[in-house]
């Protein structure tokens, strides 16, 4: 695998596991790409003179090669964002286009029909299960399905 891309998976797993009680396992590239420059630069190994500034295209070919390794680490494409699902889950095509649709952060069941024009029971079960993955979080109160990997909250404090 090599020592740098060896390295680089060790980190890119280390980010994926400490943020996954959060995005339930699901980040953008550019997500993890902004926690590993933190990570590196607290540990010091940008600065070491074998080391390099990790590209969008290293952490893409570090996640390809710990893929191999087993399953719930692969790159899936939303809408027109990369991202990192780091959970033995294969997102089908469902899960993905309900992903596509809540690109703001958040979605409604009816807004899902609406839009796709889906039983009743095809959305509930994309939803369950981006649900019971830990990617989705259901508002009990108007029944939205909230997913903090997708919410952008640059700005926010």
């Amino acid at each position: 695998m090599g020592d740098f891309y060896f390295e680089l998976g060790v980190q890119i797993i280390t980010v994926a596991m400490a943020s996954k009680p959060i995005n339930g396992g699901l980040m953008s590239i550019d997500d993890v790409l902004e926690r590993l420059e933190k990570i590196r630069k607290a540990r010091g190994i940008n600065k070491q003179k074998q080391s390099t500034v990790v590209s969008r295209d290293d952490v893409l070919q570090a996640i390809a090669k710990v893929a191999v390794l087993g399953n719930g680490f692969q790159v899936s494409r939303i809408g027109d964002r990369d991202f990192l699902v780091a959970v033995p889950l294969e997102l089908s095509s469902d899960q993905t286009r309900v992903l596509e649709l809540a690109k703001a952060g958040r979605v409604l069941p009816a807004d899902v029909r609406a839009s796709e024009g889906w039983a009743l029971e095809r959305v509930e079960r994309a939803l369950a299960a981006l649900a019971a993955s830990g990617m989705a979080w259901l508002d009990r109160v108007d029944g939205s399905y909230w997913f903090p990997s997708l919410l952008d909250l640059e700005g926010v404090p």
